[in-house]
């Protein structure tokens, strides 16, 4: 189980480890009221050392390059 959070594909940790995701949401606006429009998500399976690089890079804003990050 260890070896596919680490160094397993996408497939194979979404048909393994079904719960083994990361969900982030972003809320665009301080105001409650417009909640339900201004909000912005992503789900990710992937393994555990690219799911790192991939949050961080959608936390702070910088695009994600997937060629550099290959399995």
């Amino acid at each position: 189980m260890a070896g596919i959070l680490l160094f397993g594909k996408e497939p194979a940790i979404k048909r393994a480890c079904t719960l083994a995701r990361v969900d982030y949401i972003r809320i665009l606006s301080n105001d409650w009221e417009a909640v339900a429009d201004g909000f912005d998500g992503v789900d990710t399976y992937a393994p555990i050392f690219l799911m790192v690089d991939k949050l961080l890079s959608i936390i702070y804003g910088e695009p994600y390059d997937t060629a550099s990050f290959s399995p």
